[in-house]
């Protein structure tokens, strides 16, 4: 005990101290931005086109992914898979997009932002058109290993599109961009919520269903990218 203090005014001392260093620290708040500035700030016609266009992709996205959930496991079990077959194919797509999202990330500084969405779209077609073809392979390894190359090859694409659509959001909302996240969100629950109906549905009368859906896929992603143009090698500039 240093030389001239009681226990008690020891005791006081440091309890002040430690009031003091807590009330200097501000409470940490998570804020879209000034309020004063922000709050009554109302969306640009383009911007409100490309909210819609980038909600409708992830709809449709994710509907791409869900389409499949009525008809195909009954298709593998007639080639032989098994359930635990089924479920790896299915789960390969999201495995393989968490890489892909990693690595788009380092690319579209490189090749651009438009680019990448564009070619993600189209990439994520290819794949899921080829996979309505699948059925064709009677062999069980053959056809296996198919599907697991074209899961891949989609989620390749939609890792690249989902990327630089976000990036394309956070250029054309800066400061505002609790709401749009709330509507990708939500698009993207609706997907996944009509993709099984949308697929039994059109299983009842076609047999390739991916090629009903995803062909609007890229139809909707084109007017978003029309409406943006290059700032940067990396940005997107609303206009």
């Amino acid at each position: 005990m240093p030389h001239g203090f009681s226990m008690d005014q020891l005791s006081s001392v440091e309890l002040s101290s430690v009031d003091v260093a807590t009330d200097s620290i501000a409470p940490a708040r998570i804020t879209d931005g000034p309020p004063s500035s922000k709050s009554n700030v109302s969306w640009t016609r383009v911007q409100k086109i490309i909210m819609v266009c980038i909600a409708l992709s992830h709809v449709l996205n994710n509907m791409a992914y869900s389409v499949l959930t009525p008809f195909f496991p009954l298709t593998a079990e007639d080639h032989g898979a098994t359930p635990s077959e089924v479920g790896l194919i299915f789960g390969v797509y999201y495995v393989s997009m968490f890489v892909f999202a990693l690595i788009t990330g380092k690319l579209i500084p490189v090749f651009g932002l438009k680019p990448t969405f564009t070619v993600g779209y189209v990439i994520a077609a290819i794949g899921n058109i080829l996979f309505g073809f699948v059925d064709i392979f009677e062999d069980k390894s053959t056809f296996l290993a198919v599907c697991f190359s074209l899961r891949v090859l989609t989620s390749m694409g939609g890792a690249a599109a989902i990327t630089a659509s976000l990036t394309i959001l956070a250029n054309c909302f800066q400061g505002t961009m609790s709401q749009p996240m709330g509507n990708i969100a939500a698009s993207a629950g609706l997907g996944m919520i009509l993709g099984p109906f949308v697929g039994g549905l059109l299983y009842e009368h076609y047999t390739a269903t991916a090629l009903v859906v995803i062909d609007y896929e890229v139809r909707i992603s084109r007017p978003c990218v029309a409406r943006c143009r290059s700032t940067f090698l990396w940005g997107v500039q609303c206009q």
